[in-house]
């Protein structure tokens, strides 16, 4: 019992259980409006990754996670296109995909979605330090360990494989060998 007293979860850590639990939505505020942002979709994960990628085939200078993003937050376009992928977060409903054809229908739906926000913030008079902030605190949000989890067991997985395959090799070299010798002394 005394050990439950000393052991007291920092604030920090019950807003975000809170949070999860909810599935409470950060304010963010950009200009004179308040934006209510929500955990990250795998679609607007992989939409804001796409983003990033392109930034980094188009500037080859960048080598790592700090100068992408200085680049993501200092390219405006870039930066629009993920802040409106994140307000259009909660507007990517997987529900509504019963078949291709619906799938076809919702992704240009959600492009559309995007273009108009994206057009609307470029347009706005945002202080690019606001824009700024706001990226980064969706990238504070973003939780890849199970991204990185799933490489990591792909490549025990494929490593195992490997493994086994050679070791099959080997014992079947090492067979035949045998069968080879054993039919070279009875001739």
């Amino acid at each position: 019992m005394e050990e439950e007293k000393d052991f007291e979860l920092p604030i920090e850590f019950k807003r975000e259980i809170v949070d999860i639990m909810n599935d409470s939505p950060t304010i963010q505020k950009i200009g004179d409006k308040d934006y209510r942002i929500y955990r990250l979709r795998a679609y607007s994960l992989n939409r804001i990754l796409k983003v990033s990628l392109k930034l980094m085939e188009d500037n080859k200078d960048i080598t790592d996670d700090k100068m992408l993003l200085y680049a993501v937050c200092s390219d405006m376009e870039a930066s629009a296109e993920i802040i409106a992928i994140m307000l259009c977060n909660h507007l990517f409903n997987p529900d509504d995909i019963v078949d291709y054809k619906t799938a076809f229908e919702i992704d240009t739906k959600n492009d559309k979605i995007i273009k108009m926000m994206k057009l609307k913030i470029m347009y706005s008079n945002f202080n690019p330090s606001e824009w700024a902030s706001v990226i980064l605190s969706l990238i504070k949000d973003i939780d890849l360990s199970s991204f990185f989890m799933s490489l990591t067991l792909a490549n025990h997985a494929l490593a195992s494989i490997v493994d086994v395959r050679k070791r099959t090799e080997e014992t079947l070299s090492q067979w035949k060998q045998a069968q080879s010798l054993g039919t070279a002394q009875t001739s």
